[in-house]
């Protein structure tokens, strides 16, 4: 695609959409287009986060942090999309899902199944009961997942946990 032409849409204000039909080519293939020659259309992205130029920078506002920023360094993409924050958002967002989540299982740590020692959420462990363990809890970080996962198992404690596992080696 010719870089002139492209530069023209672009500056008239046309949407990738709008270039697209008229180029007679796929939305796709005018973004791979714009992306390669470094170009950006003034027109509102998919979720309405507005992308400018200031003083030859493109510039894109997070839309949690709402500060305007270098685009598209600032902003972490998955694949082919820019995500809609900024990185530092980001990073702040998975740092409280891990608090969200760590907090979600110390609350219902309350109490072993067996014995019915409650002194020390750290010392519980879950014990699977159901087959299909999807992986380990403590590394879950959507809440949603966690309480699947949780009905799956029993709590108790870690001593507990030890003499389900190696029950050869009780005394008594």
């Amino acid at each position: 695609m010719d870089k002139k032409i492209l530069e023209k849409l672009v500056n008239e204000g046309k949407s990738t959409w709008q270039i697209a039909t008229e180029c007679n080519r796929s939305q796709t293939n005018i973004r791979r287009w714009l992306k390669k020659y470094g170009l950006v259309t003034k027109n509102k992205s998919r979720f309405g986060h507005r992308i400018e130029t200031i003083n030859g920078k493109h510039v894109k506002r997070c839309g949690r942090c709402f500060n305007l920023l270098e685009y598209p360094d600032e902003f972490a993409s998955s694949g082919k999309q820019t995500r809609t924050i900024c990185k530092q958002c980001g990073r702040d967002k998975f740092k409280e899902s891990i608090a969200q989540a760590q907090k979600y299982v110390r609350e219902i740590k309350t109490k072993c199944s067996i014995c019915g020692y409650d002194r020390n959420p750290s010392a519980m462990d879950f014990h699977h009961i159901v087959d299909g363990k999807e992986t380990r809890i403590s590394v879950m970080r959507n809440i949603l997942q966690i309480k699947e996962e949780v009905k799956k198992c029993i709590l108790v404690c870690a001593n507990c946990h030890r003499e389900i596992h190696n029950e050869d080696y009780n005394r008594y």
